[in-house]
């Protein structure tokens, strides 16, 4: 009798937070919004040279990080990397106990694939909130670094992980130690360890990320536009760069057009992540304008369409070399089964 309550209570939550995402599905569906060929002139531009960007850049409303930015000590004198040539990057990921399956399956891939080739390449995971067990089952078998990323540590927006602003954190925390930096979400999988040209390349160019296809005006709130000073029109045919995968390698103009606006807006409360992030979580029209809110991902995108707009095809990663395979996240009131059961339903790799 006992067991059979504790079913029933269990099918009963499941079944009323099953209601509650498929109306909030619903009203996101059906939301009214601005379309993006709404026949209206653009009056914003991308600069003629290369210094008119970095200038508008400049003028980006960010300078109430500078507190933070100095607290933190996020960006100490990089003049002593700038002659270094680093081989190949550190690895770093971070993750909740929601997604420690889909991140256990990433070690076990970088261990097989990657570091076969690369022996001393490091791993460093960031912990977002693990349970012991989930602690100790990962110092036992990931042969990386496990940190604690200190949350309570920033201002209390970086704690809303759906916002995405510890994630530029977490990088540039590495950065101050390896400036040579790959960053991977979990669902990140490589098909091959033959990426020494991928090095070759980003050492080149600064920045490299993974391609989107949705335009960013309709993925980023009106509210980070204005924060940045950016007009939506002028990206309403700029498709989006994935914050999914990133590689990135130290140089001046990375440090301080790049990486210094995208930590700056992500400390600062309404910049990455606006009042209404709810509201904007799920994406369901790529035609419209701020149909929803990509948090980290929208800054990126900007940042790397204003400083390299015109070579930008460099700066794009292609599917030749890894996938991205998701799976639904976890659930703690959920028995082990039913979660992986739960994570093989919603799984999708491309």
């Amino acid at each position: 009798m006992r067991y059979n309550r504790r079913l029933i209570l269990l099918l009963c939550i499941v079944t009323l937070l099953l209601v509650i995402h498929l109306f909030i599905h619903a009203v996101q569906k059906y939301r009214a919004g601005v379309p993006l060929n709404d026949g209206r002139i653009c009056n914003s531009n991308f600069g003629v040279t290369q210094e008119e960007d970095l200038h508008k850049i400049e003028s980006y409303s960010l300078q109430s990080a500078q507190p933070l930015l100095k607290n933190h000590d996020f960006f100490p004198d990089s003049s002593n990397h700038s002659n270094k040539k680093f081989d190949f990057p550190t690895l770093v990921t971070a993750a909740s106990a929601n997604h420690f399956s889909e991140l256990l399956e990433l070690v076990e891939n970088v261990n097989t694939i990657l570091r076969v080739q690369y022996l001393k390449m490091d791993l460093i995971i960031f912990d977002l909130g693990f349970t012991e067990r989930q602690k100790i089952k990962l110092r036992q078998n990931c042969n990386c670094r496990l940190e604690r990323f200190p949350l309570e540590n920033y201002p209390h927006h970086v704690s809303i992980l759906h916002g995405y602003a510890w994630k530029p954190l977490v990088i540039q925390t590495v950065r101050k130690k390896y400036p040579f930096v790959m960053w991977m979400d979990a669902s990140v999988r490589f098909t091959t360890n033959n990426i020494t040209w991928l090095f070759d390349l980003v050492r080149n160019v600064g920045v490299m990320a993974l391609g989107g296809d949705v335009p960013i005006a309709s993925r980023t709130s009106l509210q980070t536009f204005s924060f940045l000073g950016e007009e939506p029109c002028l990206f309403k045919d700029k498709n989006e760069f994935e914050a999914t995968f990133i590689v990135i390698y130290p140089s001046l103009l990375v440090e301080e057009y790049f990486m210094k606006p995208w930590v700056s807006c992500a400390l600062i409360e309404g910049c990455m992540v606006p009042s209404s992030w709810f509201q904007l979580l799920h994406c369901d029209n790529g035609k419209l304008y701020h149909n929803c809110h990509r948090f980290d991902q929208s800054v990126l995108s900007i940042l790397l369409y204003r400083l390299y707009h015109q070579n930008l095809s460099q700066h794009y990663m292609h599917h030749t070399f890894f996938q991205i395979c998701k799976g639904g996240e976890e659930q703690w009131f959920l028995p082990n089964f039913m979660n992986k059961l739960l994570i093989k339903f919603h799984r999708y790799c491309y």
